[in-house]
């Protein structure tokens, strides 16, 4: 069974695609503990279910504006440290999940939302979508992987312009820059990332799975992908897909 809704996150699964959202649109999406517990829960769960070959993850009428402040206002530094502890799980968690992440923005995707963003392995942008870092702003800094997960993306000089100046980005630039795979029309960003999974879907998940993890190693990860390459061989989808090929090449 998938897991369960929570107060914060709502969990449908259409076929192959597990949809997960997060459900805060008072609070613009900001990301709580029950939030960062909720999305957890339902990766586990994608993990478990053989049904479930793809995550698409999303939040509506925005994706997320980013961490609840409300959290760091109260100044309780052991309730911080717990979220930022569970919020760096949650992060790594999507970029380690077995199965394919797609993000679906909407709106904005700021703070620990656009970290979120930055840990999955596609991202679907609405045209008029918005991606930012303002940290530093209130006197912190990205702390769920993100000024990491940033700068291996678009490189140092680039990543320092974007958190040290909080700079926002359009849906074109973060394109241009490699931050989103698909720019789409505005209220389309659900629709095309679940047609993108269910694409996915259809593919050999074990070479999926592989080619996610190896390309994360770039370009440390020659040796990791050459083994990787190796166990493909001796799996029965490889075998099966690349007999199908030569049977269909040869009967033509």
């Amino acid at each position: 069974m998938t897991a369960p809704d929570t107060a914060a996150v709502r969990i449908r699964r259409d076929g192959a695609v597990l949809v997960v959202s997060i459900d805060r649109p008072r609070k613009r999406n900001a990301i709580n503990l029950p939030v960062v517990r909720g999305v957890r829960a339902a990766l586990r769960s994608a993990s478990r279910e053989a049904e479930v070959r793809t995550v698409v993850l999303t939040g509506s009428p925005v994706f997320s504006a980013g961490a609840d402040i409300g959290t760091y206002a109260e100044g309780d530094l052991a309730a911080i440290a717990t979220l930022m502890d569970e919020a760096n799980a949650m992060c790594d968690e999507i970029a380690d999940s077995p199965v394919p992440v797609i993000a679906a923005v909407e709106g904005v995707a700021l703070g620990g939302g656009f970290e979120c963003v930055l840990a999955c392995d596609l991202v679907v942008a609405a045209e008029d979508a918005r991606f930012g870092l303002p940290e530093v702003g209130l006197g912190l800094l990205p702390g769920w992987g993100g000024t990491q997960r940033l700068t291996a993306q678009v490189g140092p000089r680039r990543a320092k312009g974007i958190v040290l100046l909080g700079e926002q980005l359009d849906a074109a630039t973060a394109a241009d820059l490699g931050l989103v795979t698909t720019v789409c029309a505005s209220g389309r960003a659900l629709a095309v990332a679940t047609a993108i999974a269910e694409r996915l879907a259809t593919r050999p998940m074990r070479a999926v799975a592989e080619a996610c993890r190896v390309i994360d190693l770039a370009p440390h990860g020659r040796r990791e992908e050459r083994a990787a390459l190796d166990r493909l061989f001796a799996t029965t989808e490889a075998a099966d897909a690349i007999r199908a090929f030569v049977e269909k090449r040869s009967s033509r």
